[in-house]
C-alpha cells in the first residue's frame, strides 16, 4: 500500500493511503495543500485556475479569490478607475408592469 505525506498550510501532517492514490493539487505559490482555485476572468468564459492554499490566495469578494499576480492587476485596474468607469457603462434593467 502506498502512502503520500503532505504538510498542510498550518502545519499539520496530511496522511493519505490506499492502492489508487488521487494527485492532491499544490499550492503553486507555496507546495501546500490547494483548496482554491484562482477565479480571475481570462476571457471567453474561463477563468485563471492556478491551485492555491487559503494562505496564498487573495480574497477580493466573497467566495472570490485571485492568485497573486491577478491580484496585482486587479488592483492597478481599481486604482487607474476602471472599475468606476465600467459600473458608470451600465444600463439599469428596467421591469415592464
Amino acid at each position: 500500500m502506498t502512502c503520500n505525506i503532505t504538510k498542510t498550510r498550518d502545519g499539520e501532517k496530511l496522511f493519505m493511503c490506499g492502492e489508487e492514490m488521487p494527485q492532491l493539487d499544490v499550492c503553486v505559490d507555496c507546495g501546500y495543500v490547494a483548496d482554491i482555485l484562482c477565479d480571475y476572468p481570462v476571457g471567453e468564459g474561463l477563468t485563471c485556475d492556478r491551485s492555491l492554499c487559503s494562505g496564498c490566495a487573495v480574497e477580493v469578494a466573497p467566495n472570490l479569490h485571485y492568485c497573486k499576480t491577478h491580484y496585482e492587476l486587479w488592483k492597478q485596474f481599481e486604482e487607474s478607475g476602471g472599475v468606476k468607469k465600467v459600473l458608470a457603462d451600465i444600463v439599469p434593467f428596467r421591469r415592464r408592469s
